[in-house]
């Protein structure tokens, strides 16, 4: 189970170009927002290792919890799966610097959490026009999520308020995109190992 060490719990999978209309648009506000190689890195949707187990096959695999249109979820990824694309880029993993705690503890906190089709629309809108439109974030809360907003809560609860990329960008929860990981100071890349 050598492969098991090259990842750790807590760590942010964060997947690139993943197919789907509102994929599209999050790509899309990537080129818009961040400009350059956003397009090339294309960061779309992640997710964050839970913890470890083996499936019915017995093979390696990391339990990824995320939010998707079901709401939050937890999986099983082989680990085998997680570093080919790993080195094919189409996976990118994201190691915060801060000491995490109990990262199933929050995960299950919000398993079964509807998904935030609203903050997408909002999200979309403000992509578009380059505006902000009010919104009831203060109202909603943790009570629906996407994807990055889940992975940003659970981090923040978990390394007590430490890891804050609401405060490191200026925006709230639901306004932080899956390519915010990729630009935040608060995570290390980790590569595959030779």
């Amino acid at each position: 189970m050598t492969e098991r060490l090259y990842f750790k719990e807590g760590d942010v999978v964060a997947f690139s170009n993943i197919d789907g209309w509102y994929m599209k648009l999050i790509n899309l506000g990537n080129q818009i927002h961040f400009k350059g190689d956003a397009a090339k890195i294309g960061i779309t949707h992640v997710g964050i290792i839970k913890n470890f187990a083996n499936d019915a096959d017995g093979t390696a695999c990391a339990i990824i919890s995320e939010a998707l249109g079901s709401g939050v979820v937890s999986s099983p990824y082989p680990l085998w799966w997680l570093n080919a694309r790993v080195l094919d880029e189409r996976i990118r993993v994201f190691r915060p610097r801060q000491q995490v705690n109990t990262i199933s503890i929050y995960c299950e906190k919000y398993e079964g959490v509807p998904y935030d089709w609203a903050s997408i629309v909002a999200l979309g809108y403000s992509i578009l026009t380059q505006r902000k439109i009010w919104y009831y974030e203060s109202l909603k809360g943790p009570k629906t999520q996407f994807c990055s907003e889940f992975v940003l809560r659970v981090l923040y609860d978990a390394s007590d308020g430490k890891i804050d990329l609401q405060k490191e960008f200026n925006r709230d929860f639901d306004m932080l995109m899956p390519m915010h990981f990729y630009y935040s100071d608060q995570f290390i890349r980790i590569l595959p190992k030779n």
